[in-house]
């Protein structure tokens, strides 16, 4: 029986993914479909297979016992007044979610069925060594996760930075991968998890902001992207974020509409205004721009490339929350 691994399908996991694929020692299953991690396997030749080929009808029928006992463990909560400590810190952002949480569980059952499905496959099928994942509060990677616990699988959650972590959430991965002591302390004194479930990894993206930081203004920029900057004015740069879950893009969209109604009431008045499109964001360039159109607004360029040109030529960065981004600009001295 073939030794697998689940990951995570994910960009910010893409080296992680490429260097089992080249091991050859693991059977590669890449879960939550991603066009563009399965197109920069296919483009190297790597070997990987998706979950969802996993799949099969007589699988479901046991699979949605497993995971009907899962919601309905989740839903009892919703009757116990710490309910958002068992769930992601991000609806402790917004109240106004926690009424909409059983009909947002009920909404992705079928998709958590499915999930449970080709997860009893794999473990029935293969010897499952773990599972990565990047995030562990949305519902159906905490469906994944219990899962591993009830057939003993060990999970181990890369965190994108330690900074993104919401305070009063739980954590249930047996393992987690952050970039640095400084980190590692953090997660101790929270009491997220324990010394012997943290790995040091490091983030080598860091460096390279570190280094870009000496880089003179605008000259990290291409050349099609130069002739577009106001070099008479500041430049305010807007970082739109993603979301994972309808709630989040939700949230989001409320922050981009606040931005630009912001900008049409003259708080940003004679500067350029940059967005920068999140590249893992759903909210595409032609949403910002049809949403500028709504609002009233004009003159704002919006691209979905080339980060840390924009960090290195702008004068402040605006989010609509929080990002790792914003680390990035202080290391390049841009205040946010």
């Amino acid at each position: 029986m073939r030794s697998s691994i689940i990951i995570h399908a994910d960009k910010r996991l893409l080296g992680v993914i490429e260097a089992f694929c080249r091991s050859q020692e693991y059977l590669v299953i890449l879960f939550n479909h991603n066009a563009d991690v399965e197109a920069h396997l296919d483009h190297l030749g790597l070997q990987y297979q998706d979950m969802n080929d996993w799949y099969s009808e007589e699988a479901d029928q046991v699979a949605q016992s497993d995971v009907a006992r899962i919601v309905d463990s989740n839903l009892q909560q919703f009757e116990v007044p710490d309910i958002w400590e068992e769930f992601s810190g991000i609806f402790q952002c917004d109240p106004a979610l926690k009424g909409k949480m059983k009909d947002i569980l009920i909404e992705l059952l079928p998709q958590e069925i499915a999930l449970a499905a080709a997860f009893s496959e794999v473990v029935a099928k293969t010897k499952l060594s773990v599972v990565i994942v990047l995030d562990d509060w949305p519902s159906i990677f905490q469906t994944l996760i219990r899962l591993c616990k009830q057939y003993q699988i060990p999970t181990l959650n890369i965190v994108h930075g330690v900074l993104g972590v919401e305070v009063g959430r739980k954590f249930i991965c047996d393992f987690y991968a952050v970039w640095g002591k400084r980190d590692e302390h953090v997660f101790s004194i929270m009491g997220w998890a324990k010394p012997e479930q943290i790995v040091l990894t490091g983030n080598p993206a860091w460096d390279k902001y570190l280094e870009l930081s000496k880089a003179p203004r605008y000259s990290l920029l291409p050349d099609d992207e130069q002739v577009v900057v106001d070099k008479s004015k500041k430049i305010a740069l807007f970082l739109s974020s993603y979301g994972l879950d309808s709630f989040v893009v939700g949230a989001l969209r409320e922050r981009v509409y606040a931005f630009l109604n912001a900008v049409k009431h003259g708080d940003f008045d004679g500067m350029q205004v940059i967005i920068k499109i999140h590249p893992y964001g759903t909210l595409t360039k032609e949403w910002h721009e049809d949403v500028c159109e709504e609002v009233g607004v004009s003159d704002i360029y919006i691209t979905d490339k080339n980060l840390e040109g924009w960090l290195n030529s702008c004068d402040f960065v605006v989010t609509p929350g929080f990002s790792s981004s914003l680390v990035e600009a202080a290391m390049m001295g841009k205040p946010s």
